[in-house]
C-alpha cells in the first residue's frame, strides 16, 4: 500500500496515544482507515503505532462511503466522528478523537472571528506589579 496518510491521535496534553492510517479507493468514493492506540502502561513508540495502524488498514479496515470532493481537514473530521461514534473503538481513541474535534472547533471559531470585518474587543488591563 503506497497511497496512504498517517496522523497521530493525541491526548488532552497533546501527547501521542495512537495513530490513524487512512486511504481512499481509486474512485475516492470509499475511505478506509485503521487505528492503533497504546496501552497506558507502555511507553508510546511512533514506529510501532504506525505499523499497527497500517496493518489494520490493510487487514481489517473501517470503511466509510464518501463523496468525491472530500479533502484534507474534512476527511480527518469524518474519521474522528466515526471513531467517536463507533462502539467497538477503545476509549482512549474516542477521547483522542473528541479532543481533536473540540480543538479544531475552537480553532475554526477563532479563524471565523479573525476573518470578520468588524470585531469588538474588550480588554482588561491589569495593574502593574511592583518590581
Amino acid at each position: 500500500m503506497s497511497n496512504y496518510k498517517l496522523m497521530f491521535l493525541r491526548d488532552k496534553n497533546n501527547r501521542p496515544v495512537g495513530c490513524v492510517a487512512y486511504s481512499f479507493s481509486n474512485d475516492r468514493m470509499l475511505l478506509s482507515y485503521g487505528v492503533s492506540v497504546h496501552n497506558p502502561v507502555d511507553s508510546f513508540e511512533r514506529s510501532l503505532s504506525r505499523q499497527i495502524a497500517l496493518g489494520r488498514l490493510v487487514e481489517r479496515p473501517y470503511r466509510l462511503q464518501v463523496s468525491r470532493n472530500l479533502k484534507g481537514h474534512d476527511t480527518v473530521r469524518l474519521i474522528m466522528m466515526d471513531i467517536l461514534n463507533n462502539p467497538n473503538m477503545p476509549n482512549r481513541s474516542k477521547k483522542a478523537a473528541s479532543n481533536w474535534l473540540v480543538k479544531t472547533q475552537k480553532l475554526s471559531e477563532v479563524k471565523s472571528i479573525s476573518n470578520s470585518e468588524e470585531v469588538e474587543v474588550e480588554v482588561d488591563f491589569m495593574e502593574e506589579l511592583p518590581e
